[in-house]
């Protein structure tokens, strides 16, 4: 799930850090972003550009350093509280105090997330839809301690990418 959003975000213009657990992983994922591009691209769907214009834009790594500096994190892990809350922790350390932290989970409380978390007020829900790059559908939720700005910025971010927000 998390290559595929990672493809939306690139497709549409942006720098994309992409963060795996190995560089098994991440070749997987790299792979599956060219193949799906090539087939939106078959079928008149892929982006304007060249695929490797799209690739050129991702940088695929088994480090967080290089995500200290970035502004809109979405977390993708697997589906353990404990996890994702030991990943928003860490974000919340290594980030700039502007950056958005969003959650793709479609079954934990993002208000039970953001419990460890100390700007609690930057993070909410993104819930893609699978695929991401042909499903424009995205659930934005708001946690208990979301900020009205983090909210409607990551809303109106969104609608900005082709994606149909509710």
């Amino acid at each position: 799930m998390g290559h595929g959003i990672a493809q939306v975000f690139a497709s549409n213009g942006y720098r994309v850090i992409l963060v795996d657990i190995s560089e098994e992983q991440l070749n997987k994922a790299m792979g599956a972003i060219k193949d799906n591009l090539q087939y939106l691209k078959n079928c008149g769907l892929g982006p304007k550009e060249s695929i490797e214009e799209v690739l050129s834009r991702m940088d695929p790594t088994t480090s967080w350093e290089p995500l200290g500096g970035a502004d809109f994190v979405v977390e993708c892990v697997f589906e353990d509280l404990r996890l994702k809350q030991e990943v928003f922790k860490k974000l919340d350390q290594l980030c700039g105090p502007e950056a958005i932290f969003a959650s793709n989970t479609s079954v934990i409380s993002i208000s039970q997330i953001a419990e460890k978390a100390k700007r609690k007020e930057r993070i909410l829900g993104t819930h893609f839809w699978n695929p991401p790059y042909l499903i424009p559908l995205v659930e934005v939720v708001k946690a208990r301690d979301t900020s009205d700005e983090v909210f409607e910025f990551t809303y109106e971010f969104l609608r900005k990418i082709g994606k149909k927000t509710r």
